[in-house]
């Protein structure tokens, strides 16, 4: 525990003594990477959308695109491009926490010809390497690591919601989060030694780390940790101060609120990167301090007075200009701020709180929460009806390994389904139908195909919708867009939908109602698209509260998720007598 004390209390002074180096250090790299690096790949994504003759990367032209030779190129250059950059990117921070750690002198010209030495290692097989090692290994510790390029990534939300719908898809989940720390944790130190050893090779540097981690694993993640804890602390103290003036302000001065809460949110938001910038400098000190045991040096201060004292007079001016500017751009967004979102909640697959997924009590019990539509899945059976069901095979709910499409209707609606306790039977979709008229529920209706659907299966499906005067009430939606474009052709009373898992670019034209998009693809560039065609746009699956916030902020036309109980609420909790510091609240939610 002192050897933990001692690390830490190093690593604050050395933060100290070369603050300005970091400042100058996280300014460029931000600069280059907001007006080089993502521009150049911009630039390249939209070469490759053109020559291939791609309008819109889907989870249908992706195939495309991963079989044509000049996108796999142009993927292999994105690819490289991104992988120098975080070379570049966390190699500087690492040897910058190693010279200053051994309090050798140093200049920004020395650090770059140093690293220069070893990107040909990356004209190699070996690449391969950092690829697999960055998509599988550092997302999962992206907030601690100074590699601005993969912190928004992540594990799709409906990947993980599938997973953790069934017992056996938790314990993997879990059991595969367990090994991939692991994983991490004893090649953490790869970069520091790939970067500071000259003639260390990719894979020499992972097999030093692997053995040098298993006698520091405990005391490495003990030290992570207290960082971390440490580090939020003093986030959660100093964000306390910052709001504390506003709650005083509101309670005795309400009409100076919506200006003393625009630089407040501005304070908060800086607090926020401020402090998340510190925990990568700590990351970054911490692992080299660890790997090359340097931690008696004291610091070295190598700038000249002179420059220090010039970046910190333009420190000083930039902060205060972006402050009033931040805050005038957060004092517009207060001040629209909507306050009762059209939003639709759409309980996705009935409400599973209440029952087994897209059964009758499920869709009952997504009435009584209040949901606005509740989503289902429907597929053809053998016998050429339709049954409420989502997956292709039984095992899952029903623990039987027989396909839904080898089954006639019958033998499907009297086996049972079981799920987190509760029990019920597969529903036919005549069944919910009639329910749907008798307790006036709005379905969302996913169809999905197997490829052995009867050649008239529309023409069915449109005269069962038609037997209950249900043609233009119910949603219609489903991955297969020539399936949805025939349906729209073939009765347009029908609000019809595409279902995206991945939308980037300019969506295909279509007479479709509405799209239904995964979260993580619902930017404001898909939003306005949307808007402008006189669409309505779903987003899927929302379960975590600040999501719920940001889609309501956006006002979409429907959010579908899980928790439809939540979702009302978050929903009810819009009003305009809401005080500014709930809203900042909520804005630093989304934030996190």
């Amino acid at each position: 525990m002192d050897r933990i004390k001692r690390v830490i209390k190093l690593i604050f002074r050395n933060l100290y003594y070369y603050r300005v180096d970091y400042i100058r250090t996280f300014a460029i790299l931000r600069i280059v990477q907001a007006f080089i690096l993502l521009p150049l790949i911009w630039l390249i994504t939209a070469i490759v959308m053109d020559i291939t003759g791609v309008q819109v990367i889907t989870q249908d032209s992706i195939l495309y695109l991963l079989t044509h030779p000049f996108a796999l190129f142009g993927i292999g250059i994105i690819l490289f491009i991104g992988i120098v950059f975080i070379y570049y990117e966390l190699g500087f921070l690492i040897l910058l926490a190693y010279y200053q750690q051994r309090a050798i002198p140093y200049t920004w010209k020395e650090l770059l010809k140093r690293l220069n030495q070893k990107v040909v290692y990356f004209i190699s097989l070996q690449t391969l390497l950092i690829v697999v090692y960055l998509l599988l290994l550092i997302p999962l510790i992206s907030s601690l690591l100074p590699v601005s390029l993969i912190q928004n990534i992540n594990v799709p939300s409906f990947i993980i919601d599938e997973l953790l719908n069934s017992r056996n898809g938790t314990i993997l989940y879990v059991v595969l989060i367990i090994i991939l720390s692991f994983i991490g944790l004893r090649f953490i130190f790869t970069w520091p030694f790939f970067t500071v050893y000259q003639e260390v090779t990719i894979v020499k540097a992972l097999k030093m780390s692997w053995q040098f981690s298993k006698r520091k694993l405990l005391e490495t993640v003990g030290m992570i940790g207290l960082i971390v804890i440490v580090n939020l602390t003093l986030l959660l103290f100093a964000l306390f101060i910052i709001l504390t003036p506003l709650f005083i302000i509101e309670s005795f001065k309400p009409s100076w609120g919506l200006v003393t809460a625009s630089f407040t949110l501005t304070l908060a938001q800086g607090v926020i990167i401020l402090f998340f910038t510190i925990l990568q400098v700590f990351f970054t000190q911490l692992l080299v301090m660890v790997a090359f045991q340097l931690t008696r040096h004291k610091p070295l201060i190598v700038q000249e007075e002179p420059f220090r004292e010039t970046i910190r007079q333009w420190t000083f001016i930039i902060v205060v200009f972006a402050f009033f500017l931040m805050s005038g751009f957060n004092l517009i967004n207060l001040e629209k701020t909507i306050y009762e979102p059209e939003t639709n909640i759409v309980s996705h697959r009935g409400f599973m709180d209440g029952g087994v997924e897209n059964t009758v009590k499920a869709i009952e019990a997504a009435k009584e929460a209040e949901a606005d539509l509740v989503e289902i899945d429907i597929q053809q059976t053998k016998d050429g009806e339709f049954v409420v069901y989502h997956d292709k095979t039984l095992s899952r709910l029903a623990g039987e390994d027989d396909i839904v499409y080898d089954l006639t209707l019958n033998e499907l609606v009297t086996t049972t389904v079981l799920a987190d306790g509760f029990s019920d039977t597969i529903a036919s979709f005549e069944e919910v139908l009639e329910m749907s008229r008798d307790l006036n529920i709005k379905l969302l209706i996913e169809l999905k195909t197997h490829g052995f659907e009867t050649e008239d299966f529309l023409q069915r499906f449109v005269d069962q919708l038609d037997e209950y005067d249900a043609l233009d009430y119910h949603y219609v939606q489903s991955p297969d867009l020539p399936t949805m474009e025939l349906l729209e052709e073939l009765e347009p009373r029908i609000h019809t939908g595409h279902v995206y898992s991945i939308a980037y670019g300019k969506l295909p034209e279509s007479n479709a109602d509405f799209i239904s998009v995964e979260q993580s693809f619902a930017t404001k560039n898909i939003q306005k698209q949307v808007e402008e065609r006189g669409m309505e746009l779903f987003v899927w699956t929302i379960n975590d509260e600040s999501d719920m916030q940001k889609f309501y902020e956006k006002n979409v036309n429907g959010v579908i998720t899980d928790h439809p109980d939540e979702a009302l609420s978050k929903r009810e909790k819009f009003d305009e007598k809401q005080n500014f510091l709930q809203r900042i609240l909520n804005k630093i939610k989304i934030i996190y």
